[in-house]
């Protein structure tokens, strides 16, 4: 055994053309910001790094719902024990994380070409995330990639 994980040819395909050929939400930003959107960040390194970089920024904490967190089907197929936690930090999204009120949200996803999810709440207070369960019970953070992170 070598180690590596065996995927399916529908799941490895898959990965590999979304990886070749990422989608960013260019257009679903230029709404937002259209809009009156003023807070937004790709995933590219992971939703909590970029939430993370967000609360910092505005000096915000957030509390993300991980089981409101969109999934690609093959993910959860391929990763069955851990797609949550790849969701949460893995990188190589190119989705579009956004912060507004409640009522430019609800503007802007009705515009947007693609679902936009609600996945959390900002919250007053120092720039921590806590991240829930269905239960409402607080669960270990997962950090996002790192690109200056020495080892």
């Amino acid at each position: 055994a070598t180690g590596k994980k065996r995927f399916n040819i529908d799941c490895s395909e898959h990965f590999k053309a979304t990886h070749d050929r990422p989608v960013a939400r260019l257009s679903e930003a230029t709404t937002l910001a259209d809009l009156g959107g003023r807070c937004a960040m790709d995933i590219s390194d992971g939703l909590f790094d970029a939430l993370e970089k967000i609360c910092e920024s505005s000096q915000v904490g957030a509390v993300l719902w991980a089981n409101d967190i969109p999934a690609d089907k093959y993910l959860k197929q391929a990763m069955p024990g851990n797609w949550s936690d790849i969701a949460l930090s893995g990188g190589e999204d190119y989705e579009l994380l956004f912060t507004a009120p409640k009522d430019l949200y609800d503007t802007v996803a009705s515009k947007f070409e693609t679902a936009a999810t609600k996945v959390g709440q900002i919250v007053e207070g120092p720039p921590v995330i806590k991240v829930l369960d269905s239960t409402g019970n607080a669960i270990p953070n997962k950090k996002g990639w790192d690109h200056f992170h020495s080892t």
